[in-house]
């Protein structure tokens, strides 16, 4: 992966400039960036595929390659390789947020980068990270500023700001940059869904649910997926919907109920919950059924960025032209 993206850094930096070579050039530039606005829809060796593309059109904006440079571009294209594996974007957004370029100076983001980048086996984060963590003056620094941070959280939570309260919960829950305490992570989440937080009413639902502080406990996870659900959480709504759905977590099989949580959940923006919308009126499930209305949301879903609802589009619409019946 790094060799494919050297060899083509490279050959985009050495093309010839004649007119034949920058329509070549920008053939490249449409293609990768195709690729990569693309790439929720792709999976296995073409996801792949698709992360290189977006590292090589970040490389090309911060390089200012053939392309006006532009710092945010390529923040926002390396952001989205490394989502998807990249480990030499990921890598870069390290050096970005250590240098300042498209985002402000970060060197606790820079140092999770760093190690994001070292944990896919990329070797020159590692060694980079081997050297941060035998200087004493830079890991003064980064506890610092962790310490500052954690500190201004914890404050912002005993002001009553729910916000506040979430971010030191996932602070523990995830053992970033403090040691990982559920315990005291659900005391904060506890407080930041009283306080009003759909986001804290959901990850308290997930540590009920998951059993990390005792065992698995559904009836409190359901009590709080509900809560979550009525704050707003799209994401909670479709857990219950998908609970009515199966009949799974104490819940009884109701599709009806499924759909209005679906419902729920699609119109406030989660795509997956559009998917499964969709799912339910291509099988008449709590509602009438309608192959329209089903590739509706399988496109919605699919615009929104959830490749399952661009497969389960494709699927349907293909059935339906077979027949002579695409709506």
């Amino acid at each position: 992966m790094k060799k494919t993206i050297y060899i083509l850094l490279t050959f985009w930096t050495t093309l010839l400039y004649t007119s034949e070579s920058f329509d070549f050039m920008q053939q490249i530039y449409n293609d990768n960036k195709k690729s990569c606005d693309e790439i929720y829809t792709y999976k296995g060796e073409k996801l792949t595929r698709a992360a290189e593309a977006c590292a090589v059109l970040a490389i090309g904006y911060i390089e200012g390659n053939d392309i006006k440079q532009n710092y945010n571009k390529a923040f926002k294209y390396f952001s989205t390789a490394c989502k998807y594996n990249n480990s030499y974007a990921c890598y870069k957004l390290s050096r970005m947020y250590q240098k300042g370029q498209g985002i402000k100076k970060n060197y606790v983001e820079a140092k999770r980068y760093l190690q994001i980048a070292c944990d896919k086996n990329f070797a020159t984060a590692c060694q980079d990270m081997e050297y941060l963590m035998s200087n004493p003056l830079i890991m003064e620094t980064l506890n610092k500023l962790t310490s500052n941070t954690i500190s201004i959280t914890t404050n912002k939570c005993k002001n009553n700001n729910y916000q506040g309260c979430l971010d030191i919960g996932n602070f523990y829950y995830e053992g970033q940059d403090i040691p990982q305490d559920y315990i005291k992570a659900a005391e904060y989440y506890t407080k930041a869904c009283n306080l009003g937080s759909p986001g804290g009413c959901y990850q308290l639902a997930e540590v009920y649910y998951h059993g990390k502080i005792e065992k698995k406990d559904i009836v409190k996870s359901n009590k709080y997926y509900k809560k979550s659900c009525n704050l707003g959480y799209s994401q909670a709504c479709n857990v219950i919907g998908l609970n009515y759905s199966s009949g799974w977590n104490g819940f009884y099989k109701d599709f009806y109920k499924a759909f209005e949580y679906f419902n729920k959940a699609c119109s406030r923006g989660y795509n997956i919950g559009c998917r499964n919308l969709g799912r339910a009126y291509e099988k008449g499930r709590g509602v009438r059924q309608s192959d329209n209305e089903a590739l509706k949301f399988y496109g919605k879903s699919c615009d929104d960025g959830y490749h399952v609802g661009c497969d389960d589009y494709a699927k349907l619409n293909k059935q339906l032209s077979s027949i002579g019946m695409r709506p």
